[in-house]
């Protein structure tokens, strides 16, 4: 039986997504501070990238313990 299938895709690919979701977005904020010539821009949206990938990771990771400690195995 399959419950809480959401909670079981975090925990498995719950890192690798904020690892991931960084990467997209710092490639996506280059080209954007590239088209726009600003380096300003560019170093705000490398600290957001850094931020969002920081706080997806903690995400993850209360679900992971959350999940380890209420959900039957």
């Amino acid at each position: 039986m399959v419950t809480y299938p959401l909670i079981r895709f975090v925990c498995k690919f719950g890192r690798r997504l904020s690892l991931v979701s960084f990467f997209i977005f710092l490639c996506f904020s280059s080209i954007a501070a590239f088209v726009m010539k600003s380096y300003v821009l560019f170093v705000g949206l490398f600290v957001f990238s850094i931020v969002l990938g920081l706080v997806l990771r903690l995400v993850s990771e209360i679900v992971e313990v959350v999940a380890d400690a209420l959900l039957p195995r």
